[in-house]
């Protein structure tokens, strides 16, 4: 009687091992659509805050994206070689930059 009751008891908990678990996802399922759907209400507003192209001449998000690409073209065009850069990088590590800036005047 006693090997039947310990074989129910794990027979019952691995039932609810997957049952728990399935329940939790679809909790975390309906908090997650909640939040996102209050983002994307929101994300509106601040898109616009951030950069209305009718009133803003100016695009924060353009001049950003393209740094990198103008970073890449400038380095290939007079052969800098990355080993340079951190080899400058190296020499700079104990500089303090208000020395080198007042070095420069």
């Amino acid at each position: 009687m006693l090997l039947i009751s310990e074989e129910t008891d794990s027979l019952v908990s691995l039932i609810k091992a997957p049952f728990t678990l399935f329940c939790v996802l679809i909790i975390l399922g309906f908090i997650s659509d909640k939040f996102l759907g209050i983002f994307e209400k929101l994300w509106g507003k601040v898109s616009r805050r951030i950069f209305d192209p009718t009133t803003d001449s100016y695009d924060p998000f353009g001049e950003f994206t393209s740094l990198d690409s103008n970073i890449v073209s400038v380095s290939t065009d007079i052969n800098i070689k990355f080993e340079d850069v951190l080899q400058e990088l190296e020499n700079r590590k104990n500089q303090s930059g208000i020395e080198e800036k007042n070095n420069r005047k």
